[in-house]
């Protein structure tokens, strides 16, 4: 390396302050080690500027950052939040609601979009780190002005829109624009927001709260019919409709909420009026045992405004005037008998918990056998896992399985099922096996009082109290066999609990047989497929599929469940999808080009998963197959089971990333996203809430066997 060797003449001189002149600039303003600045221990005081100090301690990690966030609250609380006069903060204030939660997250908001800050200096030693920033008062001032200037005109703009929509009978549209004329000031909303139009002041954040809260003046929501006649576990089987006006004009693409306020059930979702400004209530299942319930229906108020923004969800809160709807469940007397049958190790906790929960709702316990309705059957499984090692002392690992059914006394039919596997628990190696058995008890009930309470409300079953009583209960290998052969001789439905949507084509018709209009089966153009006689045993007739034909569902009866199965008989030498999707749907189920029998399930986070299986042997061979899917949704992954002819061929568990997708609607032999028509014979297609056991699904085989 060469260095520059000055000469003593005068030039060099000035090339050397010009050099330490330019090492002055570059030394960091970071301090590092040397004494600790007065800024440190003193706050500065500027009138010229908002001062922030921030500290962090260096064994964290990203201490720089915390430091940095800590200094830039600190900042922003110098910057004074006052309520003007005319601010819609004030009037909160005035009317009694509390605005101390509104300041906060303005100062929480303005910390998270302010700019222009300056860092000062940083200073650090072996286990500290400290950080000083600045923001200039005056060009704040003026930045906000022109920022406030131009959020105003904005909203202004979502207002006049808002008021011409509302004046027009938009009242979902109007709402839309009040909400998002909100969101543009939310941060300012301790402000006047004084803005002129031809001379006269109006003050928006008064004005679009109060044209928010006044949005539902002269709108009517009403039920038709307002009272109807429920038995527990079944279904309304006719639709309630809700009609939404304003004065004599309907109200479209107005989203309603329905829930129960008295009793418990099952209610259909995403309610919606149509240009008519109606919409269709479903009333899935009744849960509860109380003779008179109700439901109530109100507009969807957070799919209405849609706001994420933490400050404008309270504002919407404050609104009181909004238009209901209720409906009257007037319980048909059916009191529902179950006897509680244990397993070998009884628990007594756990069969008080269950007892306590199916009592307080569902069934009223009796002491035989002989007299109930449905018996419920409880076991339990508690068993030693191995040692984990610990600092101070090892644990001992226990898993613990829990499983209730709900059984039909009369037919033996399972109308519900619901199981805790392997849960685990941890216990000092010291512990006795009864306290760690009781401890891991305790856990389970906990996940049982959340879980099963959910579950229940998806229980269907109709009680025929003139049917003969089974024989006595035998053990539970021939018992399997003793089903089998009595429900295959039942008249009606066979497995109906949970049963959604049933189409058998015997009436010409993809009518759902089940009764709920909104899931039949409709043919669209030229796509009709013929309705032949079927060759399936005990079947009526079948839809045949030529390759360019197919049915549409408008509306997919799954629709986010925790569990759903679908099942269909096909016959077929070419194959294709038995049951599509549309664009946004949840599930296919049918074969590929490949000829493998698949299908593919769709989560609320807009991920795919599909799995398939080489069935060319047992499917495409022109004759009679039932193929089954059952989906269950578990708390952290999803479980999936595949069966062809009532026999289980592939069984998948995997992570979940979101609920399963609830359909937009479905097709019956098409899936438009592959183009993948089906060519053959489908018959006895069921879809259900829940998931078919395996005895279930062999019973539904053998009727057609």
């Amino acid at each position: 390396m060469n260095f520059l060797v000055l000469n003593k003449k005068g030039t060099s001189w000035s090339s050397l302050w010009t050099l330490a002149l330019c090492l002055l600039l570059l030394i960091p303003i970071q301090l590092i080690g040397q004494n600790r600045p007065s800024w440190v221990s003193s706050r500065p005081i500027n009138t010229m500027y908002y001062t922030g100090i921030g500290y962090a301690e260096k064994s964290q990690e990203d201490y720089m950052k915390i430091a940095k966030r800590k200094a830039l609250s600190d900042l922003v609380s110098e910057i004074e939040v006052k309520l003007a006069s005319k601010s819609l903060l004030n009037t909160l204030e005035d009317n009694g609601q509390v605005s101390t939660s509104f300041k906060e997250d303005i100062k929480v908001e303005a910390q998270r979009t302010i700019e222009d800050y300056q860092l000062v200096e940083a200073w650090e030693n072996d286990t500290e780190y400290w950080v000083y920033y600045q923001l200039n008062k005056y060009d704040y001032k003026e930045k906000e002005g022109i920022r406030i200037d131009r959020i105003q005109q904005k909203a202004y703009d979502n207002l006049q829109k808002a008021r011409r929509q509302k004046i027009s009978g938009n009242i979902s549209g109007a709402i839309f624009n009040y909400v998002e004329g909100l969101k543009l000031i939310q941060n300012d909303l301790n402000k006047n927001l004084a803005y002129q139009v031809n001379g006269e002041t109006i003050y928006l954040g008064n004005e679009l709260y109060q044209s928010l809260l006044g949005a539902f003046d002269d709108v009517q929501l009403s039920a038709i019919p307002s009272s109807v006649k429920a038995q527990n576990f079944q279904a309304v089987k006719e639709p309630i409709s809700l009609i939404a006006k304003q004065g004599a004009y309907s109200i479209a693409n107005l989203p309603l909420k329905a829930e129960f306020t008295s009793g418990s059930g099952e209610l259909n979702a995403n309610l919606l009026t149509n240009e008519h400004g109606s919409a269709k209530l479903q009333i899935l299942n009744v849960t509860s045992k109380q003779s008179r319930q109700v439901v109530r229906i109100k507009p969807d108020m957070e799919k209405l405004c849609a706001a994420n923004d933490k400050m404008v969800r309270n504002l919407i809160r404050t609104i009181k005037s909004i238009p209901e709807a209720q409906v009257t469940i007037n319980l048909e007397a059916q009191t529902l008998k179950a006897f509680l049958r244990q397993g070998q190790y009884g628990n007594s906790a756990l069969i008080k918990s269950v007892k306590r929960i199916l009592s307080n709702n569902y069934f009223n316990f009796v002491p035989n056998e002989a007299s109930a309705d449905v018996i419920v059957d409880l076991s339990e499984e508690f068993r030693k896992g191995g040692t984990v090692p610990g600092e101070m002392y090892n644990m001992k690992e226990y898993f613990t399985s829990v499983s209730l059914q709900i059984v039909k006394r009369n037919t033996q039919e399972t109308v519900f099922q619901y199981s805790v596997n392997d849960q685990r628990s941890l216990a000092p190696e010291s512990t006795s096996e009864s306290t760690a058995r009781m401890s891991a008890s305790r856990s389970v009930l906990k996940k049982m009082q959340r879980k099963l309470i959910q579950e229940l409300k998806k229980l269907q079953m109709t009680i025929d109290h003139s049917a003969a009583a089974a024989p006595t209960v035998q053990p539970r290998v021939q018992q399997e066999r003793v089903q089998q052969t009595s429900n295959t001789q039942t008249q009606g439905l066979l497995v109906p609990s949970g049963l959604l949507a049933y189409y058998t084509f015997d009436d010409g018709t993809g009518k759902n047989t089940i009764g709920l209009s909104n899931y039949n089966a409709l043919v669209q153009g030229d796509h009709a497929p013929m309705v032949i006689n079927s060759t399936l045993s005990g079947a009526g007739k079948s839809a045949q599929f030529n390759g360019d034909s197919y049915l549409a569902i408008p509306q997919h009866p799954i629709e986010n469940w925790s569990a759903y199965t679908i099942s269909a008989w096909v016959k077929t030498s070419s194959g294709g999808a038995i049951l599509g999707r549309k664009a946004a749907g949840c599930t296919i189920l049918g074969t590929t080009l490949q000829n493998q029998l698949f299908y593919q399930k769709r989560y609320s986070d807009g991920g795919y998963l599909t799995f398939d299986f080489d069935a060319n042997r047992l499917l495409l061979d022109n004759q009679w197959h039932m193929i089954t899917l059952t989906v269950e949704v578990l708390e952290y992954e999803s479980r999936s089971k595949l069966f062809v002819d009532g026999q289980m061929v592939l069984v998948e568990n995997t992570r979940m990333r979101g609920k399963i997708k609830s359909g937009e609607g479905g097709f019956i032999g098409y899936d438009p996203g592959a183009k993948r028509y089906f060519t053959g014979e489908i018959d006895n297609l069921r879809i259900y809430n829940r998931q078919l056991r395996e005895n279930e699904i062999r019973q539904l085989y053998f009727k057609h066997q």
